[in-house]
């Protein structure tokens, strides 16, 4: 060090240039490397980019491909529904059943059209209230790609995640099965589109859901959201009303009652500045909220809520379709819990009466419990047993509160 600092002492001059060369020097080595990492930055990008780009061309070019395969199949279904002398114009039920009924003539479509035309079709059973219909039509899609379509494992996915949907409220175990193996082969797959995997979510959140796993099922709808922002959904676009609408319900049945009504009171909000205040959208929204209202026991709120919804989902669905029969159930379950319960009796009766004839997602039990506490509780004890009778016959049953209808009523008092 002592003769290092003379040296610089006595050459100042010559160390000062000498270190300048060596600063350029390792500044100009520094600069190559930047630029060196720079570039190769680059490359990885452009590389990353040409492959996304690859990639949503693929799938792109896949969903066009099927597009255009299943616009060909339902010409070539719906040419077999021609009118005829006894039915000028059929209906889409009509043209459906037929459709499915014909669907293995000779040259119709392949096993792939097949799955794909049967799961659209349970699809539009469902919408009609016809579950156990749409049931048959996936149990049939899913023996169809089992047996002839192996590898296809989109088809595979979307049959488990349907029939997991329909099943749920009556094998929940199964069902959660089926979600999870379905939301797992979506996953999984690169090809898939978004609405694909944005209804794996929900359907497994909902599977879940269907089991009591609260905790389970609110993190996969939180997840599902985040992915469907990831790929440009607005907070008011139908899948995510959707979500929000499944949250809440959680949260009702978490006892979170003010956060769920927080929640409910956006979705509405939402859907009546999209679709309007009297839309089925709307009507169904407020249904929910009046779930939620019943099950914390606000029963004026739920009145209030729900005696304009019970007849407006009547007039646009029909008195055949589930949604409107909910809508009997938790109309007169407020009216009941608000005091009024031969008005409540009147709406339990139209749902008691869809349920003898319909599977009415597993309700069919607490709907006749429901039925003869009100009965009971307005002193028609004889139509009370009645129900009962009838319960014991069909061998339904409920568990909890509603298990004892004639308790601390005029009826049980008379024995």
């Amino acid at each position: 060090a002592y003769r290092a600092g003379k040296f610089t002492r006595r050459h100042r001059g010559a160390v000062s240039m000498a270190a300048i060369a060596v600063l350029a020097a390792v500044v100009g080595v520094i600069g190559i490397v930047h630029q060196s990492q720079r570039a190769h930055a680059q490359a990885q990008r452009a590389e990353a980019e040409a492959v996304r780009a690859e990639h949503e061309a693929r799938r792109a070019r896949a969903e066009a491909d099927s597009a255009a395969a299943s616009n060909d199949f339902l010409r070539s279904v719906f040419a077999l529904n021609v009118p005829t002398a006894a039915n000028r114009e059929p209906t889409l039920r009509q043209a459906l059943e037929k459709a499915v009924a014909e669907m293995d003539a000779e040259n119709v479509a392949g096993p792939l059209m097949k799955v794909r035309f049967l799961l659209a079709a349970a699809t539009s059973f469902e919408s009609f209230g016809e579950e156990a219909r749409a049931t048959a039509l996936v149990r049939q899609a899913l023996a169809l790609q089992e047996s002839q379509l192996p590898a296809a494992r989109d088809e595979r996915a979307r049959s488990l995640l349907q029939l997991a949907w329909l099943r749920m409220n009556y094998e929940p175990e199964q069902a959660l099965r089926w979600a999870q193996e379905g939301f797992a082969l979506q996953q999984g797959n690169d090809l898939v589109s978004y609405s694909s995997m944005s209804e794996a979510y929900s359907l497994l959140a909902a599977a879940y859901y269907g089991m009591g796993d609260m905790e389970a099922a609110l993190k996969t709808t939180r997840q599902g959201r985040a992915y469907m922002r990831e790929h440009g959904q607005g907070e008011d676009s139908t899948d995510m009303i959707a979500s929000w609408t499944d949250e809440a319900v959680m949260l009702t049945d978490m006892k979170r009652f003010d956060d769920a009504m927080a929640v409910h009171a956006q979705a509405i909000a939402r859907v009546e500045a999209r679709h309007g205040a009297q839309s089925t959208e709307a009507l169904l929204q407020r249904l929910y909220a009046g779930y939620t209202l019943n099950v914390a026991t606000r029963f004026a709120e739920a009145v209030a809520m729900l005696e304009p919804v019970q007849p407006g989902l009547q007039a646009q669905l029909g008195s055949n379709h589930p949604k409107a029969q909910l809508a009997n159930m938790q109309a007169g379950r407020a009216t009941m819990g608000a005091g009024r319960n031969a008005d409540g009796a009147a709406l339990m009766a139209q749902a008691h009466a869809y349920g003898r004839d319909h599977d009415f997602e597993g309700r069919q039990g607490v709907v006749a419990a429901m039925l003869a506490t009100a009965l009971a509780r307005s002193g028609q004890c004889v139509q009370a047993r009645t129900v009962m009778r009838e319960m014991l016959a069909r061998g339904l049953s409920v568990e909890g509160s509603w298990s004892t209808p004639l308790k601390n009523t005029r009826c049980g008092q008379a024995g």
